[in-house]
Formats: structure tokens, C-alpha cells, sequence
């Protein structure tokens, strides 16, 4: 387990890796999942843009992230 960064202000606890796209191109990237074991290198999963925090004046901060693709 590790800590987030300082400036981290999303939801604990959370996964982080990469995801290579179609064209070849590799992203580091939070997942959306509450079950973290079902994530696995080769696992197929889409784009989800999803709310990580409020700033300061109460605006919500998007995000995006990939889940699991459930089949």
C-alpha cells in the first residue's frame, strides 16, 4: 500500500496503472473499480469520465478513468 501524493484529493483508497490504447499509445490512469483484485494485465476496459473531488468554491473536478468491461 502506498500514500497518495499531497495533492491528491480523490477517493481512498484507489488503483493506478496503465492502459495501452488502440494506437499504441500507453496512459497512466486511475481505475473505477471497488473490486481491485478483478484488475489484471490484459483486462479489457473503456473510458469513464467521473468526478474525483470539489475545489474550493465547490465545483466538482472531473476526471477521466477506465473500468472493467463487463461482458
Amino acid at each position: 500500500m502506498q500514500r497518495p501524493p499531497i495533492y491528491y484529493r480523490g477517493d481512498v483508497p484507489y488503483a493506478i496503472g496503465y492502459v495501452e490504447l488502440p494506437e499504441g499509445v500507453r496512459v497512466e490512469t486511475l481505475f473505477s473499480t471497488s473490486d481491485f483484485e478483478q484488475l489484471r494485465i490484459g483486462l479489457d476496459v473503456e473510458l469513464v469520465i467521473e468526478r474525483l473531488h470539489e475545489d474550493e468554491e465547490g465545483n466538482e473536478v472531473l476526471t477521466y478513468k477506465f473500468r472493467p468491461v463487463v461482458r
